[in-house]
C-alpha cells in the first residue's frame, strides 16, 4: 500500500502541493492514480482532501497561488484595526468565509462518505479536549464521519487558533489538527494497519511532506527571558516544526529505509510565516529544488 501524509503549515502549504506537481510533470504520472491512502493536517488536509478526490496536484497548487491572498487578505483598516485594538487581539485574525468558498469551490457538497479513496483528516475538539480523526468511508471506524462534508472536515482540520474561527462540525467546536498531529504519518501508518488488517507494517510505502523546515539562525523570540510577548506566533511555528520532527523519528525506526521518504525543504527564517502569501514564489523555488533532489528516489516509490 502506497501511503502519502502531508503536514500541516499554512500558505506553506504550497510547498507539497508544488512538490507533488513537479513529480508529476517530470514523471508523467498524476498522484491521485499513485497512492493508496491520504492522511492531511491543516493546510496539509487540503492537499491530502483534494487528491482523494481525484484533483491533480498542479491544480490544487493552483488554488493556492490564486486564493492565499484572499484567505489571508490584509487589505484596508480591517486589519489595521485588528492589529491595533482589543477587539483585534480578541479576535481571530482572519474569516475562514473566503476559504469556504474556495472549498466549496474544490469540492462542492461531497462527504467523506463520496471519498473514492482512504483519507484521514487530523483536528482536536475542544469540547472534550480530544484528538479527533475525520475518516473516508472506507475506513471500518468511519461509520459517524460519512456525511461530513469535505469542506467542514477541512475546515475544522485548518482552525488554528488566533488566525481562524474554531468550527462548529457534527455537533461539537473543533481547531487546527497541528495542535497534536502536524505531521500525519503515524495516522496514516495505522489506518492503513487497520484498512489491510494487518497486525505490522509490512507492505506499506509512505511518502511523507513537508512544508518546510524553519531555519531561524538563533533562539525564537526575543530575549532569554521570554514572555507571552517574547514567544509570539513563533512559539506556534516551533511546535509545530517539533512535532513534525518527532513523528518523522518514529516512523523512520518503524518502517525500512526503501519504504518511507520524506521530503521537507529547510527555509530562512523569512519564509517561516503561516499567513504570508507573498512568500509563495520564494516557497515554490525552494519546493522546486526539493523536489528534483528526490526525483530518482519518489520514482522508484510509485513503481508498480
Amino acid at each position: 500500500m502506497r501511503i502519502l501524509s502531508i503536514d500541516g503549515g499554512g500558505v506553506r502549504g504550497v510547498v507539497p502541493s508544488a512538490v507533488l506537481a513537479y513529480w508529476e510533470n517530470e514523471l508523467k504520472f498524476e498522484s491521485p492514480d499513485r497512492f493508496d491512502l491520504y492522511a492531511g493536517t491543516s493546510t496539509g488536509a487540503i492537499v491530502a482532501a483534494g487528491l482523494a478526490m481525484g484533483l491533480p496536484a498542479r491544480r490544487i497548487l493552483t488554488l493556492f497561488q490564486e486564493r492565499a491572498g484572499t484567505i489571508f487578505s490584509r487589505e484596508g483598516l480591517k486589519f489595521l484595526e485588528k492589529a491595533l485594538t482589543f477587539k483585534g487581539w480578541a479576535m481571530p485574525a482572519y474569516s475562514s468565509e473566503a476559504l469556504r468558498e474556495t472549498l466549496v469551490e474544490a469540492f462542492g457538497d461531497a462527504t467523506l462518505g463520496d471519498c473514492p479513496k482512504p483519507l484521514s483528516i487530523a483536528c482536536l475538539d475542544v469540547v472534550t479536549g480530544g484528538t479527533r480523526i475525520f475518516r473516508s468511508g472506507q475506513h471500518p471506524n468511519s461509520v459517524g464521519d460519512r456525511n461530513v462534508t469535505l469542506v467542514d472536515a477541512v475546515i475544522a482540520s485548518t482552525a488554528a487558533p488566533t488566525f481562524f474561527p474554531s468550527a462548529q462540525v457534527a455537533g461539537s467546536s473543533y481547531v487546527d489538527g497541528a495542535l497534536w498531529a502536524n505531521n500525519p504519518a503515524m495516522i496514516s501508518l495505522l489506518d492503513a494497519r487497520d484498512l489491510t488488517q494487518q497486525s505490522g507494517f509490512d507492505g506499506f510505502r509512505i511518502v511523507s511532506l513537508g512544508c518546510g523546515r524553519p531555519f531561524w539562525g538563533k533562539p525564537v523570540g526575543f530575549g532569554e527571558n521570554r514572555g507571552l510577548v517574547g514567544w509570539g506566533l513563533p512559539l506556534m511555528v516551533l511546535m509545530m516544526a517539533a512535532q513534525s520532527d518527532g513523528v518523522h523519528g518514529y516512523v523512520r525506526r518503524l518502517l525500512p529505509s526503501d519504504a518511507y521518504l520524506r521530503v521537507d525543504p529547510q527555509l530562512p527564517k523569512e519564509l517561516s510565516a503561516l499567513d504570508e502569501p507573498d512568500n509563495i514564489a520564494s516557497l515554490m523555488a525552494r519546493a522546486g529544488e526539493a523536489a528534483r533532489d528526490t526525483l530518482g528516489a519518489v520514482q522508484r516509490f510509485i513503481a508498480d
